[in-house]
């Protein structure tokens, strides 16, 4: 899989005007933070794989009200890095660097763990969801896309829609037919997802819900702010669009029994 960096840097900017409350919390982080505010007591340890800058923390602050320690991990560094900076003043809030498929914590390490709008970027999922059951003392929730059946999805970039691309519409492809430049928006079979949980955590008990909380006009709003930044997405119904893909979004809840 491959980003350039320069739409990484401007993503990350987007996240940090979020970080710094300079946009409007992000829907899926309302919602994310509505279901955390339920499941979290006093001093609680929670997780964020796959945290960006830290957007998801401001809206779990605005929603508990209780003391809770806040780590957060990504895989790219400028992201960490700003977040760093950000929230450099917040008590038991902190970042580093993590692989979602090797999470540097030991087992049961966090009462929560969250990872939202990332699983479906990844070309697998197997290892990365043991991974985060793995460090899951209690409760895991996860937001991806879910249906009854899975679909390996590519969205191929070219510089003609592009700007951040250097490849051209003529190169799309390799001579083998693989993309030059693209990215994930894979859709998984509940069934798949159930199994791989059930197989590593045999007396958990999951929940699947399609998340239909999101507030429409609050996303087209965004879509305007943004200057309709490639990952935008619109609504048609009580489901997001991202260019051609009906993406599904939908919470897996995880109660582990320990």
């Amino acid at each position: 899989m491959k980003y350039t960096k320069i739409w990484t840097k401007s993503y990350g900017d987007l996240l940090s005007k979020r970080a710094k409350s300079e946009l409007p919390e992000m829907e899926s982080s309302k919602s994310v933070s509505k279901k955390i505010k339920t499941i979290c007591l006093q001093h609680y340890k929670i997780l964020d794989v796959g945290c960006g800058v830290g957007h998801y923390y401001v809206s779990l602050k605005k929603r508990i009200k209780k003391d809770f320690e806040y780590v957060g991990i990504d895989i790219i560094d400028d992201y960490i890095k700003k977040a760093k900076v950000i929230f450099a003043q917040e008590k038991n809030v902190f970042f580093r660097k993590g692989d979602i498929f090797n999470i540097p914590f030991k087992r049961n390490s966090f009462d929560i763990v969250i990872c939202n709008n990332f699983l479906h970027n990844l070309p697998s999922i197997q290892k990365s969801i043991q991974e985060l059951l793995r460090v899951t003392k209690r409760y895991l929730l996860i937001r991806t896309l879910v249906g009854e059946r899975s679909f390996r999805i590519q969205e191929v970039r070219n510089s003609e829609w592009d700007p951040n691309s250097k490849v051209l519409p003529t190169n799309e492809f390799r001579s083998n037919g693989e993309p030059v430049e693209y990215n994930f928006f894979n859709i998984y079979s509940k069934a798949y997802l159930e199994n791989i949980i059930r197989n590593y955590e045999p007396k958990s008990f999951c929940k699947f819900s399609l998340d239909t909380t999101f507030n429409p006009k609050s996303i087209i709003n965004s879509v305007k702010k943004e200057k309709k930044l490639l990952n935008a997405t619109t609504v048609i119904g009580k489901q997001q669009l991202n260019g051609y893909v009906l993406m599904p979004w939908t919470f897996i809840e995880v109660w582990k029994n320990n």
